[in-house]
């Protein structure tokens, strides 16, 4: 257990981080696409992403406020 906590503290990310997509799947869904297209970008790009996800929401949200 201390190795994996070493490994997840190198990584800068928590213990439940590290195993939350463990399990094998067959197909990918849409939450695996992006986790696995954020995963290879650096944090300024994942924040990025993040904002711009943040803002297409809030838009969607009141697009329909008369």
């Amino acid at each position: 257990m201390e190795s994996l906590e070493k490994i997840s503290h190198g990584l800068g990310i928590t213990l439940d981080e590290l195993f939350r997509y463990i399990d094998p799947m067959d197909h990918k869904d849409d939450i695996a696409h992006i986790v696995e297209l954020l995963s290879t970008r650096t944090e300024v790009d994942r924040k990025m992403a993040l904002t711009l996800l943040l803002s297409v929401f809030n838009w969607e949200e009141n697009k329909y406020q008369p």
